[in-house]
């Protein structure tokens, strides 16, 4: 019998990126207490969150996307091993092709950091009124904080558009926004 902790584990040996502990606790609480029901994941990796999130509640469903063939596979697996597959759909795609046929009451974006506004911008459509966005990895490591430690230029441009994106998303007239500094850095964003 296959355990989160397994999950978990065998993803942080394999380097696989997933929520860090105490970011993963904060979001099943979010959504226990704001009664979450309906959750769009952009960003699946191996099912770990998705799992997790499904496990606050019977009541949760979560429709997850991943682009990675391999990770989309291993996802796959570990859903049915949860007996989860009736509460997680899991799509093999780009994000960016993905056309929702339903409404959400919580988008949680943890893919690409560089695509962060762009996922914001095509899925908040789809968010009901009153719903949540989540946003993992806004710290991303102390650089967004601090951009004079990073060296190589290609860091450099993402942590700069992580940094755009925060102030995005922050200054949003449509959201009322804040800052966590839990796991590496979460932004909640209220849709009014």
């Amino acid at each position: 019998m296959k355990t989160i902790q397994m999950i978990h584990d065998d993803a942080i040996k394999r380097e696989i990126p997933i929520m860090k502990d105490d970011g993963i606790a904060y979001l099943c609480k979010f959504i226990q207490e704001h009664d979450i029901k309906n959750i769009l994941e952009i960003g699946s990796a191996i099912g770990f969150s998705s799992i997790c999130m499904a496990m606050v509640k019977d009541d949760v469903t979560i429709t997850t996307i991943e682009k990675d063939e391999d990770r989309y596979q291993e996802a796959i697996s570990n859903i049915q091993a949860f007996g989860y597959t009736d509460r997680i759909k899991c799509h093999c795609m780009d994000a960016h092709e993905f056309i929702p046929t339903e409404m959400y009451d919580l988008l949680f974006i943890d893919a690409a950091k560089s695509s962060n506004g762009r996922f914001f911008d095509r899925f908040t459509p789809y968010l009901k009124q009153g719903g949540y966005v989540i946003v993992d990895n806004m710290y991303f490591y102390g650089f967004v904080d601090d951009i004079s430690q990073v060296r190589k230029k290609n860091l450099r441009q993402l942590v700069q558009k992580i940094q755009r994106f925060k102030t995005y998303i922050m200054e949003h007239p449509d959201f009322e926004s804040y800052y966590i500094q839990t796991g590496d850095g979460i932004i909640v964003a209220k849709k009014k």
